[in-house]
């Protein structure tokens, strides 16, 4: 089986959050939500989609003190031609990119995760390190979030990417994938303008196709 991206969109809702737009995820074995937000520890954003799904939550990437980066996925999920996700919150300024994929496996698909966490303070660019996947045919996504003032945001190794720009009401958010069909190492890195300290990760989702699970405990938290 093939993996492909079926349709994407993302938005910056901004400072309380918000919904991005809707896309058709008809079809789609795997939903993917990289977000985002201005790391607060007091009142955490709530995350839900327009199909009531049940998501899982990968570890936050933290940008220092300020930012932070988080993806949610759903495997075998509940669709709709008029989908959208919304995280909410207060004073979260959030980012948000919304991926439908089909191909994965619908029970088990993230099969690598490298929680790089955050570069140092001050940088245009970060190399974020290296993600080998233990299977073909696997797609990798890349995230990223820095200041509310970067702008130009983009990434090396082919990946194709959503970016949505700092607003000053709204992290800065970046979002990528690639789909290999051999397994290879990964070490993107990410570019933007304006001084920011990065904090990003990679994941690895797989086909249904037997094979190692490197992290098969990453398939079992929820959403939170």
């Amino acid at each position: 089986m093939v993996i492909a991206v079926l349709n994407s969109v993302s938005a910056s809702p901004g400072t309380n959050g918000g919904a991005t737009g809707t896309i058709d995820s008809t079809g789609a074995s795997l939903l993917v939500v990289i977000f985002s937000a201005v790391n607060t520890t007091t009142l955490l954003p709530t995350f839900t989609d327009s199909a009531s799904n049940t998501w899982r939550a990968l570890p936050k990437a933290f940008a220092g003190t300020a930012n932070y980066s988080r993806m949610y996925y759903c495997a075998n999920p509940t669709t709709s031609a008029t989908h959208s996700v919304t995280v909410s919150g207060t004073s979260i300024f959030s980012s948000i990119a919304f991926y439908a994929v089909s191909g994965t496996d619908l029970i088990s698909p993230l099969c690598d995760f490298e929680g790089i966490g955050s570069g140092a303070v001050g940088l245009t660019s970060w190399a974020m390190g290296t993600l080998t996947p233990p299977l073909d045919n696997c797609i990798i996504f890349a995230t990223l979030a820095v200041s509310n003032t970067s702008t130009s945001i983009s990434i090396n190794s082919g990946m194709a990417a959503l970016t949505r720009n700092g607003t000053g009401t709204a992290a800065g958010l970046g979002a990528a994938y690639i789909i290999q069909t051999t397994a290879a190492a990964l070490s993107p890195t990410w570019s933007w303008t304006t001084l920011s300290q990065p904090g990003g990760f990679l994941a690895a989702f797989r086909t249904p196709s037997a094979g190692l699970i490197r992290n098969p405990s990453m398939n079992g938290g929820m959403a939170g």
